[in-house]
């Protein structure tokens, strides 16, 4: 759930296109940490500035249709990209208030997918335990924004990660 906030840690804001058009959004993508413990999460923050004068509804649709747009994260390393999978359902879009507007966005450093069967692979390794995800391998990242409709992050910077043991 969004909330409102009139204070952001320093970073430096994008100004991408916004959805359905919307050219009055800025966003801040922080991410506290440079260094961590493969098989951790974390939150980072996404901040959205709406400089329009009015309320918007950040969707993939007008205002009152469409599905609320979804926000996860990618780690894309050397040999491996992780890209996150997005519900089926639709959920109530939410309106962002004329200000700043703060998501926090989980960042995984587990795989999305296992088996517990079949042959493992480097992007479906062997489950661990009862079914759980197994932690990425250790190097650099790149942990960048992903929306579940159309594509309003391309200027936020990405940010780099160091995995470890």
């Amino acid at each position: 759930m969004p909330n409102s906030s009139a204070t952001v840690a320093p970073c430096q804001w994008s100004k991408p296109m916004g959805p359905s058009g919307v050219d009055s959004l800025s966003y801040c993508f922080t991410f506290g940490r440079s260094v961590m413990k493969a098989g951790q999460t974390v939150s980072a923050t996404l901040a959205i500035k709406n400089s329009s004068g009015h309320t918007i509804a950040f969707s993939d649709g007008p205002p009152g249709q469409g599905c609320a747009i979804n926000v996860q994260t990618a780690l894309n390393g050397s040999h491996l990209t992780i890209t996150p999978a997005f519900p089926d359902d639709c959920e109530l879009q939410p309106i962002l208030a004329t200000g700043i507007t703060t998501l926090q966005v989980p960042v995984s450093t587990t795989y999305s997918t296992c088996t517990m069967t079949e042959q493992p692979t480097q992007t479906t390794p062997t489950c661990i335990g009862n079914g759980g995800m197994p932690p990425l391998p250790t190097g650099d990242y790149t942990v960048t924004l992903v929306a579940s409709s159309g594509d309003p992050f391309t200027q936020v910077a990405p940010k780099h990660l160091n995995l470890t043991n």
